[in-house]
């Protein structure tokens, strides 16, 4: 059997706590970069250049929210829908795995699982 299966709203929390960094990130380098206006050219382009890991960190929290919103909205159906490998192997030891132990599908894999249960979704909202 499988235990400590998430909750729906974990993954929301997540992904609303990884935009919200990014957001801010951005934000912070904007103010950042502008408060440069009146500088040389020089000046800027070497804050530009010290910012760009502050903004490829944003980028990377902007794709972690993407990704636990898509797990949450997958989770609202079933949360073993995030599970990768045979169904069959989760528990052949005979004994209690945790979620967490167990690997979940790449982000490819989450699109087309997200992107089947909306058409799911669509046609039994039509039936």
């Amino acid at each position: 059997m499988i235990e400590n299966k998430p909750d729906a709203q974990e993954f929301k929390n997540l992904s609303i706590q990884y935009l919200a960094q990014s957001i801010d990130h951005i934000l912070k380098t904007e103010i950042a970069i502008s408060s440069h206006g009146d500088c040389a050219e020089d000046d800027f382009e070497e804050e530009w250049e010290n910012r760009q890991g502050i903004l490829g960190n944003s980028l990377i929290m902007l794709f972690l929210a993407m990704e636990n919103y898509i797990k949450h909205k997958i989770c609202l159906v079933n949360p073993l829908l995030l599970l990768a490998g045979e169904p069959s192997k989760w528990g052949s030891s005979g004994e209690d795995k945790d979620f967490e132990d167990i690997y979940i599908h790449q982000f490819d894999d989450l699109l087309v699982i997200y992107q089947e249960i909306n058409i799911l979704m669509a046609f039994i909202g039509n039936f």
